[in-house]
């Protein structure tokens, strides 16, 4: 007995298309806006380019963290100075702060609307708000 079944249609919230080929506006923080935001971002987080540059990433912050530790150079295989070990740990810490920004931006824009209040985009704000809050608007895009 063949049995008909009807077709579910099933309600997907849509992203607006955006011109991608223009850069976003950062002072648009509708939550219509917020929430392309995290799609895109998502999108990126489970894209093959991401977790191919998350592994190279990932092998560059080990390679930075046994030349700190051991303070000693892997090419040229010289002592590295303080100053040199001082470089090496900014150079680490940019690499995780890059490697969890989506996250993080993620879960900042998902926050529920009555939540999340406005978005400071200047990082030398008095406002109250913590640092690891502040988003630059230069961190954000290339556009500046």
């Amino acid at each position: 007995m063949l049995m008909a079944y009807k077709k579910k249609t099933v309600k997907t919230n849509l992203v607006p298309q955006w011109d991608l080929s223009k850069p976003f506006d950062l002072t648009d923080v509708s939550q219509e806006t917020l929430e392309g935001y995290v799609f895109y971002l998502k999108e990126m987080l489970n894209s093959g380019g991401w977790k191919f540059m998350s592994q190279v990433l990932d092998g560059n912050k080990s390679l930075l963290e046994q030349q700190i530790v051991t303070k000693q150079d892997f090419e040229t295989k010289t002592p590295l100075t303080d100053e040199q070990v001082d470089v090496l740990r900014m150079q680490h810490a940019q690499i995780v702060q890059l490697t969890e920004m989506p996250k993080r931006l993620i879960k900042q824009y998902e926050k529920p609307e009555d939540a999340q209040g406005e978005i400071e985009y200047d990082p030398y704000s008095n406002t109250g708000v913590k640092d690891k809050d502040v988003i630059s608007a230069g961190v954000m895009s290339d556009t500046t």
